[in-house]
């Protein structure tokens, strides 16, 4: 009966104070299990403080905005910008039906320091005029995966694209079957300071 006493006393400790009893290492693992289970993360988050950070690890592993209105496409922008506890979090992101532009990537990408993958679908993308695509901007994006933008059949528009990008591991391209908008008599290049190192194109 002791035992249980005490076992309740360091219990109530814990939660008071805001501290697990249990080491690190062991409920980071706990949670590690639950990285696919939103609900039961969402609990860990609210036991104690020192379960928040492994939780918010796998809740917001992977985040998207997909607002149509420019006002809330915006506040979630600013939310990111000013939130880094949750925004440094964030390695994948789905951003889609809106517009975005060089200036909005980034905000994203300084609100994001750890974002390694990004997907972009049925987006219009427009390169600021007064960005030099020749100097990358953008570094440590992994994978970039394009479905159903402008860009997708827009060669000369894409490759400004990807010129604000140092390298790309894996870029994806999902592609309606329609004629790309290509003058024939422009040559065409893609920037010549990209590390691209596995291209994937789809037809959709």
């Amino acid at each position: 009966t002791s035992l249980t006493r005490d076992r309740s006393t360091m219990e109530a400790h814990s939660l008071n104070s805001g501290k697990s009893f249990l080491p690190a290492e062991i409920t980071d693992t706990i949670i590690d299990h639950l990285y696919d289970d939103r609900s039961s993360l969402q609990a860990c988050a609210m036991v104690c403080h020192s379960w928040l950070h492994a939780s918010r690890y796998h809740l917001f592993w992977e985040f998207g905005i997909a607002q149509r209105r420019s006002a809330e496409y915006r506040n979630v922008l600013k939310f990111l910008s000013t939130t880094p506890k949750v925004a440094t979090h964030i390695r994948s992101l789905k951003l889609s039906h809106h517009h975005v532009s060089s200036s909005d990537l980034d905000v994203i990408f300084t609100a994001l320091p750890k974002l390694r993958a990004l997907a972009l679908s049925d987006l219009d993308v427009g390169v600021d005029s007064n960005v030099a695509c020749d100097t990358p901007r953008f570094r440590g994006l992994e994978e970039l995966r394009i479905t159903s933008c402008n860009i997708n059949f827009e060669f000369p528009l894409l490759f400004k694209f990807l010129g604000l990008f140092a390298s790309i591991y894996r870029l994806e391209l999902y592609v309606e079957i329609r004629v790309l908008n290509m003058d024939p008599s422009t040559h065409v290049l893609p920037p010549p300071q990209l590390a691209l190192t596995h291209l994937v194109t789809f037809h959709i």
